[in-house]
Formats: C-alpha cells, structure tokens, sequence
C-alpha cells in the first residue's frame, strides 16, 4: 500500500488515505473507489471508505482533511468533496468544488 495520507486519532486508531491515482488502472474497481480506511491500533480494518460510484467506474479519493468543525471529508479525483462519517466510512450527500 501507498501511504499518501494518514491522521492519528486521540482513541489510537488511524485514518488512512492509500494513493491510488498511478494505480488505478491497474486496481480493481473496489480497490480504486474504497481507498479510504480506517484501522484500529493493531492494524485490523475497522472500515473502508464507502464508494458512491457505478460498477467499473474508478474514481478514487485524493484528499482527506478535517474540516472547520472537526468532519472528517474526502475529496475526490472527479471534483467532489464528501462529508465521511468517521464511525462507519459511510459517505454524505456531496457537493462539486471543481
């Protein structure tokens, strides 16, 4: 995996973003779409990021930050940014930046 991203939390988990824009091609649709993750301690996947696209459709994440009041967001490759929820990787509503 290529780490591009990755934030510690204050419960010792970690939230990762794995740098799929040279590799996308290459991945599996589910690998490119779902490079958001999020690990415990140990290194056991408690998530993956959900993917809001169509089958064979790769569009990964490119950014991951935390916004002004403390979100968790994804910003993706086609333009759209992405509130996350940090327990469960499920995606909100988007809107387009690009």
């Amino acid at each position: 995996m290529n780490v591009k991203k990755s934030f510690p939390l204050t419960n010792g988990d970690s939230l990762v973003l794995i740098d799929m824009l040279g590799r996308a091609k290459a991945a599996t649709w589910e690998d490119a779409n779902r490079n958001v993750y999020r690990f415990d301690p140990s290194g056991r996947v408690i998530w993956r990021i959900a993917s809001r696209s169509e089958a064979d459709e790769k569009l990964p994440y490119t950014n991951i930050y935390f916004g002004e009041l403390g979100e968790l967001m994804a910003y993706c490759w086609d333009g759209d940014e992405y509130e996350i929820n940090s327990d469960t990787g499920d995606i909100d509503i988007g809107r387009f930046l690009k």
